[in-house]
């Protein structure tokens, strides 16, 4: 999202702001979340990488959005 602090767009390890860093995503990264903990999703990153990524912020706001073209009925 435009306006997102470094640290809301880095995949992690594991669900942590302390984990070691996996790779900074951009937007024209397709993320499938697998699972969630609290404020951490686990993503599967364009079908190739796993890694944490925090989906919510200290405020509870969100994170990521979804592609105004994401169709549930294709995924």
């Amino acid at each position: 999202m435009p306006g997102l602090k470094k640290e809301f767009y880095l995949l992690r390890h594991d669900p942590s702001a302390t984990a070691p860093q996996l790779e900074v995503l951009s937007r024209q990264k397709n993320l499938r979340i697998i699972d969630v903990r609290e404020d951490w999703a686990l993503v599967l990153v364009d079908l190739t990488a796993y890694g944490w990524l925090r989906w919510r912020d200290n405020d509870g706001r969100f994170t990521i959005s979804i592609d105004e073209k994401f169709d549930p009925q294709k995924h």
